[in-house]
């Protein structure tokens, strides 16, 4: 009962679509927000997660890359049983880290579709400590 309360990181959920983008590389946005037990994605992507109805909560910090061209601009958005429920908007190198915080209460899935102007094979989109919480 106890460590049930713990958070579950989301790179440790079965993936049921796409690629597996965790990573522990070392990554940072440019005011030092550092990339933990998270994600990266360079280009396009779709992945997802399955969620079992066994979490309440899902947060995660949102960022683009440090070392991104100036002029690169990435976009996430995060469906929950294929509803859409966050758009990030335009991420640029120059922004601050976005939060998000979603019910996914009852969900089976969580899937992740990241848009991003690509230049180089460089992984520029960063998803920081996206947990669930039960």
């Amino acid at each position: 009962e106890y460590q049930s309360k713990y958070p579950v990181s989301l790179v440790d959920v079965e993936m049921y679509k796409g690629v597996d983008f965790s990573t522990d590389e070392a990554s940072e946005n440019i005011y030092g927000e550092k990339l933990e037990n998270g994600i990266i994605v360079n280009g396009n992507a779709e992945f997802g997660y399955v969620l079992n109805n066994e979490f309440k909560t899902f947060t995660a910090d949102i960022f683009v890359n440090k070392n991104a061209f100036e002029q690169f601009e990435g976009r996430i958005k995060i469906f929950v049983d294929d509803v859409e429920k966050y758009d990030s908007g335009i991420l640029k190198k120059t922004d601050n880290s976005k939060t998000v915080e979603l019910d996914v209460s009852n969900a089976t899935f969580i899937e992740f579709k990241v848009e991003a102007s690509s230049f180089g094979d460089r992984r520029y989109v960063c998803i920081s400590k996206p947990m669930l919480y039960k």
